[in-house]
């Protein structure tokens, strides 16, 4: 993928906006103030499949900035990191809401004639390259044989509030690279204890990790080796 980014003030940002839909908007309420409200506002609006990335924000502002469609608050100091990895994610998760509602016309119009299996996964996965290269895979239909949406964390707190949240059908987790905070036995068994439940899991560890003999005992999908 290849992306244009652009950093500007609040009045070059309201003339980008009067002639381009934006894929992301990324703003820092610090600088903005009330005017970034004004703007994830009119992006709302104007492209409501846009992501929108606020940086800097207060506690008490949440409530406010999720009303008029914020989707995702990052505190200050910010690492590169976390909001580097934020926008790829925004970004994939654009791609595949965009297929999802072109597809369906698509079929309509003479496309292809054949009623598309959807899914929604919920991938607990610190490692972002494999993230993304799963998330390119199920993006596209005609390779995936299906419509997937991915949502991504590789927080075992945030992903049990995806999975109650947004109830996905299939979770999958990387118990490897996530033990370096949380023992692989307790990632599946506060998974399991959550009341809302997927229709399926797929657990996985590498080749050489100590506790590879834990996936015998877990449900649903299991593999060893490199993902």
């Amino acid at each position: 993928m290849e992306f244009k980014i652009l950093i500007v003030g609040v009045e070059e940002a309201e003339q980008i906006l009067s002639w381009a839909k934006l894929d992301l908007l990324v703003l820092n309420l610090e600088t903005l103030g009330p005017s970034g409200l004004t703007l994830i506002r009119r992006v709302r609006a104007d492209a409501p499949l846009a992501k929108v990335l606020a940086l800097g924000a207060e506690p008490d502002q949440e409530r406010e900035l999720r009303a008029v469609g914020c989707d995702r608050l990052l505190p200050k100091p910010l690492a590169r990191e976390p909001m580097v990895e934020a926008m790829c994610m925004f970004l994939l998760e654009k791609d595949a809401e965009e297929v999802q509602q072109i597809l369906p016309g698509l079929a309509e119009s003479g496309g292809p004639a054949r009623e598309w299996p959807r899914a929604d996964v919920l991938l607990l996965e610190p490692d972002l390259g494999l993230t993304r290269a799963l998330m390119r895979l199920l993006r596209d239909p005609l390779v995936a044989e299906g419509m997937y949406f991915i949502l991504r964390t590789a927080q075992l707190e945030h992903a049990l509030k995806l999975l109650a949240d947004h109830k996905p059908h299939l979770v999958v987790a990387d118990l490897s690279l996530l033990s370096s905070q949380h023992h692989p036995d307790e990632v599946v068994q506060r998974l399991l204890a959550c009341e809302t439940q997927p229709r399926d899991y797929v657990f996985f560890m590498h080749a050489g990790d100590r506790n590879r003999h834990l996936l015998d005992s877990v449900p649903g999908k299991r593999w060893v080796g490199d993902p």
